[in-house]
């Protein structure tokens, strides 16, 4: 199967024994196969097979995926990162406080604060 097919499998992992061909883009011929679930020990467990010229490597799918994300630039880095979007109320606010030792007695701190609250109703604040 070349690599275009796997296209289809981009967010379903692939749970059986599949065989890929990943072209070689310097037009030697040095294609690429790449091989994942190719026995039961390994079905699952996210290793992968490469073989190039007759020798095979395995390397993990935590390996692979770093490889690729050190390598992409900044846009695809955030596109390769699961994001969650919540809705968010903030509130800044400033806080006095007035000290009773330590301090003069009677001075007035000020305190700057952020204040976040989310739709569960969960409240962040930040001094």
């Amino acid at each position: 199967m070349k690599l275009d097919s796997i296209l289809c499998y981009q967010y379903n992992m692939i749970r059986e024994h599949r065989r890929f061909s990943i072209q070689d883009t310097s037009g030697r011929g040095n294609d690429i196969e790449m091989e994942v679930n190719w026995n039961k020990q390994v079905a699952g467990n996210k290793f992968i097979k490469f073989q190039l010229a007759g020798k095979e490597a395995i390397i993990s799918y935590n390996h692979l995926w770093t490889l690729l994300f050190m390598t992409a630039n900044e846009k695809q880095q955030e596109d390769m990162l699961p994001t969650k979007t919540e809705r968010v109320r903030i509130y800044n606010t400033l806080v006095d406080i007035k000290a009773k030792k330590d301090i003069k007695k009677g001075d007035t701190i000020r305190i700057p604060m952020s204040i976040s609250q989310n739709s569960k109703g969960q409240l962040l604040i930040k001094p």
